[in-house]
């Protein structure tokens, strides 16, 4: 949902917009079932493909206007009704929001510049980070990847990659070592925790 709001605060901050234009600029950015979406609409002989990516649009819609309610109950923007149809505008907050957005992201990228050492055990990596620190999460998400591991639940890791000392630094200065812990399975299978605190 943080990227569809990011996306819709970012479209607002070039200007007022309709319900209409939001979607179709959010959309149309969707594969090809978007635009066979628009030109079918009115078909009744859809094959089951087309059935599929209608329904997939039209969740994808849904989503998109629980999102813009979300966000004007939490005043990042206005919403005005005229005529049959609504124009948004963002707030003051709404922009600083967008800001965060972007900090968030652009720290999610810059950050990762890890050395790659392969481990001579598997290792584990097991976070429950709070949703105030989410951009935080996606972060580490992102170096997780970066050094090779894979996921086996959103918050569960495995790979075979020595845990850079800069990498332990930096989750410590983003304030989240504590939620996060990372284990190695030995020769025999013995799980133990790494001392990496």
């Amino acid at each position: 949902m943080a990227y569809i709001s990011e996306k819709i605060l970012d479209i607002l901050k070039e200007g007022v917009e309709d319900t209409a234009f939001i979607i179709d600029a959010m959309l149309s950015s969707r594969p090809e079932s978007y635009r066979k979406f628009r030109n079918s609409f009115a078909s009744k002989t859809l094959s089951q493909k087309e059935k599929d990516d209608k329904n997939k649009v039209f969740g994808e819609k849904q989503k998109l206007f629980i999102t813009l309610n979300r966000l004007k109950k939490e005043g990042f923007i206005r919403g005005e009704k005229k005529s049959r149809n609504t124009v948004w505008s963002i707030t003051k907050k709404g922009i600083d929001k967008l800001g965060l957005f972007k900090k968030l992201s652009l720290n999610s990228k810059n950050d990762i510049k890890y050395k790659k050492e392969t481990f001579k055990s598997l290792v584990i990596v097991a976070f429950d980070i709070p949703e105030r620190l989410r951009g935080c999460r996606a972060w580490l998400r992102e170096v997780l990847k970066f050094l090779g591991f894979s996921m086996i639940q959103k918050s569960v890791w495995v790979g075979n990659c020595k845990i850079p000392e800069a990498f332990i630094i930096d989750l410590e200065k983003k304030e989240i070592l504590k939620h996060v812990d990372i284990f190695e399975v030995g020769n025999k299978g013995t799980l133990q925790r790494l001392n990496i605190k």
